[in-house]
């Protein structure tokens, strides 16, 4: 999935140059210096492969930059981006034990440079520690929920990288024709709550006539008060409000498929 984060990343430089422009992308060894390791929380010094997205479009400022990889966070016009690409982005070079950065200005272009690990011993055994400690059991399946697209997206490459099997539905009544044909496969279903037509609270409630003790996550807009109106919690069903980051995704599924 690698070649999707630089692909969104090209994607992201042509946007921004509207009118044509420069994209430069270059690759290099580096050695780990002073520099890098003050840009970067946690830096592993070690030996690392650059490689460096450069546009001369119209650039961002410091209030933009500082926001870029929160999740749903997004400069496009409505309909045109979910905030997710740069996100999802963040998470791929995480996971392969990397790290990413952004240097721009308004009017001076934007230079995204992506940091990996080069293949030596000592990388490994970190980046085996990493994938252990987010580890998500292989045997399991999910099933999935989501009207909005891009979260869909998200979701479904975020547990392609940890080789999770998943069944996705668009809608509420999709989701449970689906759970109707795998049940006997499904460990965890995990679904937006307002969705056209059938919601989420009501898909699970028929899910759970037959199987009431499935886990569950919801995924909302919705303060934490307005769930306790729409009973969500009352049902013994997990909560995660949008926006979240991959990693407390990540980590609310395994605690449920560990449990």
């Amino acid at each position: 999935k690698f070649h999707d984060a630089i692909l969104n990343l090209v994607i992201n430089a042509r946007d921004a140059m509207p009118k044509g422009g420069r994209l430069t992308i270059r690759t290099e060894n580096v050695e780990s210096n002073k520099t890098i390791e003050k840009q970067v929380k946690d830096f592993v010094p070690a030996r690392y492969i650059a490689i460096r997205i450069e546009d001369n479009g119209m650039g961002m400022k410091k209030s933009i930059v500082n926001k870029i990889f929160d999740p749903f966070f997004t400069t496009k016009e409505t309909g045109k981006g979910t905030g997710l690409g740069l996100s999802t982005v963040f998470g791929i070079v995480k996971q392969s034990g990397g790290y990413i950065l952004v240097d721009s200005e308004p009017g001076k272009g934007s230079i995204f440079t992506i940091y990996l690990p080069q293949n030596d011993q000592t990388l490994l055994e970190d980046k085996k520690e990493f994938k252990n400690e987010a580890a998500l059991p292989k045997d399991k399946t999910l099933l999935i929920i989501e009207d909005e697209r891009g979260v869909r997206s998200m979701i479904s490459k975020m547990l392609a990288l940890y080789k999770v099997k998943s069944y996705i539905a668009n809608s509420g009544k999709e989701g449970l024709e689906l759970y109707a044909e795998h049940q006997e496969e499904i460990d965890l279903i995990l679904s937006d709550v307002v969705m056209p037509g059938m919601s989420g609270l009501e898909m699970i409630e028929r899910v759970r006539e037959k199987r009431p003790d499935i886990p569950a996550i919801f995924m909302s807009g919705y303060t934490d008060d307005e769930m306790i109106r729409l009973g969500i919690k009352q049902h013994g069903i997990h909560f995660l409000q949008k926006p979240f980051t991959p990693d407390a995704l990540l980590q609310m599924i395994r605690k449920l498929l560990l449990h």
